[in-house]
C-alpha cells in the first residue's frame, strides 16, 4: 500500500470511528474507549510490548509482572478513552466543561496572568490533554498550543479545528518558537507538552525514570528569555467519568548565567515534574511511546546537571 493510500485510508477510518463516536453522549463514549483500549492491547503486540517493557525498567522491580501487565492494559485503555472523548470535544456546549470539569489551582493561573508577562503551561500527554487545552479559553482565556502536525493532513484538520475551539490557537512546531516569544510578549499564554522523544539535534538529556530521555529545550529556552510564568497544569481523569485539572504554583527558574547548563537544568526540573504525576497515576500517561527511544552518544548523563 503506497504512503497517500495508507493515508486516505487511515483518514476515512478515523472519520468513521468519530462519526460514530458522535452519535454518543459522552458517558457512552467513554465506555466504547475503554473496550476500543482493550481491544488495542489484544491487538496490537508491537505496542504493547514498548508499554510493558518501559513499565518494567521504570518501575524495576516494584511492579509484578501481572501488574505491569495490567497497568499496561489500563494504558492502552485510557489513551483510547482519550481519543474517544476527543472526537466530542469539537462539539459539546461551553456548559459541559465548566459543569464536568473541576479546575484546581485557579488563583495560581489568575496570578500568572496578572503577573503580564505572559505564561508558559506545562504538561505532557497525560490523561486528556486535548480537554485540559481547552479549559482556559472556556473562562475567557485563550492560550496558544505548540503541536506537532500529524502526518496525515486529514487527521490534522480535524485536530487543529478541535483545538481552535473558544478562541485558542495552534502553533506548528516549524514556526514554534518564533510564534511562542510573540504570544508571550503579548502577555499571552502558550501551552507546551515536553513528555515525547526528540532527535539528539533538536533535544537536551534529562533524566526520566532514571534513564537519559532527550527533551525538548524548547520551554526552557522560552522561561529564560522572556520571564513568563512557568505553570504546570494536568488532567486527571476521575472514577466517576469526569476530569480534574490541576494546576500548580509557578516553577522557579534557575539562573547562573550559564545558559546552556541552565536550559538543562530547567529541562530537568520540569521533567521531575511530570514524572511525579505520571507515578501517582502511572494508568494516565503514554507508556506504549518509545520515550527513550534516542540516547547519548557518550558517558554523559542527565544525573549530572541535578540539583
Amino acid at each position: 500500500m503506497t504512503r497517500v493510500l495508507r493515508r486516505i485510508v487511515e483518514y476515512c477510518g478515523l472519520r468513521g470511528l468519530a462519526a460514530g463516536v458522535r452519535l454518543l453522549d459522552v458517558a457512552r463514549a467513554q465506555v466504547v474507549g475503554r473496550h476500543v483500549g482493550r481491544l488495542w492491547y489484544r491487538l496490537d503486540a508491537r505496542h504493547r510490548r514498548v508499554a510493558v517493557d518501559n513499565l518494567v525498567r521504570a518501575f524495576d522491580g516494584q511492579k509484578s509482572p501481572a501488574e505491569v501487565e495490567d497497568l499496561a492494559r489500563q494504558c492502552f485503555e485510557q489513551f483510547a478513552t482519550t481519543a474517544t472523548e476527543t472526537c466530542l470535544l469539537g462539539s459539546l456546549p461551553k456548559e459541559w466543561f465548566s459543569e464536568r470539569v473541576a479546575i484546581e489551582g485557579r488563583e495560581h493561573f489568575l496570578a500568572a496572568r496578572e503577573a503580564g508577562k505572559g505564561v508558559l503551561l506545562l504538561s505532557g500527554h497525560f490523561g486528556n490533554w486535548e480537554l485540559m487545552g481547552l479549559m482556559p479559553a472556556v473562562y475567557g482565556y485563550p492560550i496558544a498550543v505548540m503541536a506537532r502536525t500529524a502526518d496525515n493532513s486529514g487527521i490534522e484538520q480535524e485536530l487543529a479545528r478541535m483545538r481552535r475551539r473558544f478562541g485558542n490557537k495552534v502553533i506548528p512546531k516549524r514556526a514554534a518558537l518564533r510564534e511562542s516569544l510573540r504570544t508571550l510578549r503579548a502577555g499571552g499564554i502558550v501551552a507546551i507538552l515536553i513528555d515525547q522523544n526528540v532527535a539528539e539535534r533538536e533535544g537536551v538529556f534529562v533524566e526520566y525514570f532514571g534513564r537519559p530521555a532527550c527533551t525538548t529545550p524548547s520551554l526552557a529556552l522560552l522561561a529564560l528569555k522572556t520571564d513568563a510564568v512557568v505553570l504546570p497544569g494536568f488532567c486527571v481523569r476521575t472514577d466517576d467519568g469526569t476530569h480534574r485539572v490541576v494546576v500548580e504554583p509557578p516553577v522557579p527558574i534557575v539562573r547562573t548565567g550559564d545558559h546552556a547548563r541552565d536550559v538543562v537544568v530547567n529541562t530537568q526540573r520540569f521533567t521531575d515534574i511530570i514524572e511525579r504525576y505520571v507515578r501517582q497515576y502511572p494508568d494516565h500517561w503514554l507508556w506504549m511511546h518509545r520515550r527513550w527511544k534516542t540516547q547519548p552518544q557518550t558517558d554523559r548523563v542527565a544525573a549530572e546537571v541535578r540539583l
